[in-house]
């Protein structure tokens, strides 16, 4: 497969034994989005109209319910309205979207290797690393591809408005779209792409590392003594490898800008 059918994705990490098994091990972190630092994150609003009209979008969803308590036809007919509005009511709560998110695990990563914010917020103040992962652009129409252990993102949309749902009418791709991959607009600067973990969840979870692990960038800050253990172990990984070898990098200031120069990066 050509470079060309390649595209990269970078993962910010501090530098400790956790991230460090992103190298040796092939595992790699999943949050849950109700862990997520920003509030707003993975939280849609539902449309009113939407909610208003489950009794009549959803009949199919109140008929089971009426069904799950044991309700004869005559029953669940006379106490559709009653179902539809608990089910409304359901919909727009936190427990609905703790039920929603709770067994999702996310992965971020960014499309940018040097974004000084990035190093600083979440690899340590320059002290981690970032990993650079090789995604197939085929990744996204391979039947049965399984996001999560093939590494395969999906880009963020960036937006000044909260996504709004349409309860009954919005296709699973819209509602993923609008829940998992909208964030407010002045997070644009991170780039962000995301694995969507449906399956596994939230957790640490093994990925295809041969395949996928292409460099490790090291901060500018990073220990020496840190540095050394980071090179054991991408060398020790190197000799297990009929692929080309996980290359090590690392950042530089750059003397002319307020920015980062990684010599040897694409």
């Amino acid at each position: 497969m050509s470079e060309q059918e390649h595209y990269y994705c970078y993962k910010y990490l501090p530098f400790d034994e956790g991230s460090r098994k992103v190298i040796t091990e092939g595992t790699i972190k999943y949050t849950c989005p109700l862990d997520f630092n920003d509030p707003f994150d993975c939280a849609p609003c539902y449309s009113e109209e939407s909610l208003k009209n489950v009794g009549t979008t959803k009949k199919e969803l109140i008929d089971k319910i009426g069904k799950a308590k044991g309700w004869s036809p005559a029953k669940r007919l006379q106490n559709r309205k009653k179902l539809a509005a608990r089910v409304s009511q359901y919909i727009g709560s936190e427990k609905h979207k703790h039920a929603m998110l709770s067994q999702v695990g996310v992965l971020c990563l960014s499309r940018d290797p040097a974004n000084i914010l990035m190093w600083s917020h979440y690899a340590g103040f320059h002290t981690g690393f970032v990993v650079e992962f090789k995604i197939p652009v085929s990744g996204y129409m391979d039947e049965g591809f399984m996001p999560g252990v093939n590494l395969i993102p999906f880009p963020i949309t960036y937006s000044r408005a909260r996504p709004v749902i349409e309860f009954g009418k919005d296709s699973n791709q819209d509602t993923i779209d609008k829940a998992l991959l909208t964030k407010f607009e002045d997070w644009s600067y991170e780039q962000e792409e995301r694995v969507i973990e449906h399956e596994r969840g939230p957790g640490i979870h093994s990925y295809l590392r041969d395949e996928r692990l292409h460099a490790v960038i090291a901060g500018m800050r990073m220990k020496e003594l840190d540095f050394e253990l980071l090179k054991k172990d991408i060398d020790s990984l190197n000799k297990t490898r009929n692929l080309s070898p996980v290359r090590l990098l690392r950042a530089r200031p750059s003397l002319t800008e307020y920015g980062l120069v990684i010599p040897g990066l694409k």
